[in-house]
């Protein structure tokens, strides 16, 4: 499927509720940008890198190894 396609496959299962989108960080602008034209509430899931030299965290745009999300419950 394409990312069109599939991005009309989650919108009829979520409605208007928020998405996390998870792709490649080449890739995600294309893919944020086509989902919000679609009308999904999708936000960008943000990778983070480890540096052991320096013992730092650090937030980066490739979610490929290791990803981090921030997740809200509607009360």
């Amino acid at each position: 499927y394409s990312t069109l396609e599939n991005i009309a496959f989650v919108r009829e299962i979520v409605g208007d509720k928020p998405v996390a989108l998870v792709t490649s960080a080449f890739h995600m602008p294309r893919a944020l940008r086509i989902a919000r034209q679609a009308g999904l509430n999708a936000v960008e899931i943000k990778g983070i890198t480890y540096s052991p030299i320096t013992r730092h965290f650090a937030l980066s745009n490739d979610s490929s190894v290791n990803y981090m999300i921030a997740c809200r419950r509607e009360a």
